[in-house]
C-alpha cells in the first residue's frame, strides 16, 4: 500500500507512516500533531483503517488452513526448544502467580522435586515442569508445587477445611 496520500501534518517521527489514532498521539514519541485536531482527514483515516480489517478478514478466510498449518509447524519447533519453553513457562508464571522461573526452581530445589503433599514425584508426559504451582484463590499467595493429582483433589473438595476433615474420618472409620 503506498504512503504517498498522507499529508506532511500526519507524518511524524521521521517515519512515512501515520502514527495517530483517536487520541491525536504518536505511538512511538507521543507527540501531537495537526492530524489529531483535523477531523476530515481523520474519519477518511479511519475508514482506510476499517477496509484493511475488512480485507484481513476476507484474506484469512481465504487463507485460514494455510495460516493455521504454518502456525502449528511454528509450535512444534518452538516446543522443541528448551529456551523457548523456559521463556514462555517464565511467562506464564509471572503472569499467573507473580513469580519467576527461578523462584519456581527454588521451590522445586526445596521440594526436593516432588510434590508437597504426597511426596512423589509424579512427571507429566512431555512436560519438563512435573509440578503445577499451588495458590490461593482468594490471595493469590502461592503454597508450594503440587502433582496434578493433589492439586485436583484440593480442587475437587474446593479448598474447604471441613471437607477435608469429614474425609479424615472417613477413612479412620475403616
Amino acid at each position: 500500500m503506498s504512503l504517498d496520500y498522507i499529508p506532511d501534518f500526519a507524518k511524524c517521527c521521521d517515519k512515512n507512516q501515520i502514527n495517530f489514532r483517536k487520541s491525536g498521539l504518536c505511538f512511538d514519541c507521543w507527540h501531537e500533531n495537526e492530524y489529531s485536531n483535523n477531523l476530515e482527514y481523520r474519519s477518511k483515516h479511519d475508514l482506510g483503517i476499517l477496509k484493511q480489517k475488512e480485507y484481513g478478514k476476507k484474506y484469512y478466510e481465504e487463507n485460514a488452513n494455510d495460516l493455521n498449518e504454518k502456525i502449528r509447524q511454528k509450535r512444534i519447533i518452538n516446543k522443541q526448544d528448551p529456551e523457548w519453553v523456559r521463556s514462555t513457562r517464565d511467562r506464564d508464571l509471572r503472569f499467573k502467580y507473580n513469580i519467576t522461573i527461578e523462584a519456581y526452581d527454588i521451590m522445586f530445589k526445596n521440594q526436593n522435586g516432588v510434590c508437597k503433599i504426597c511426596n512423589k514425584f509424579r512427571p507429566i508426559k512431555g512436560k519438563p515442569y512435573s509440578l503445577v504451582v499451588d495458590h490461593d484463590h482468594i490471595t493469590n499467595k502461592v503454597r508450594g508445587l503440587l502433582c496434578s493429582s493433589c492439586n485436583l483433589y484440593i480442587a475437587r473438595i474446593d479448598e474447604n477445611i471441613s471437607v477435608l476433615n469429614n474425609l479424615i474420618d472417613y477413612f479412620k472409620c475403616k
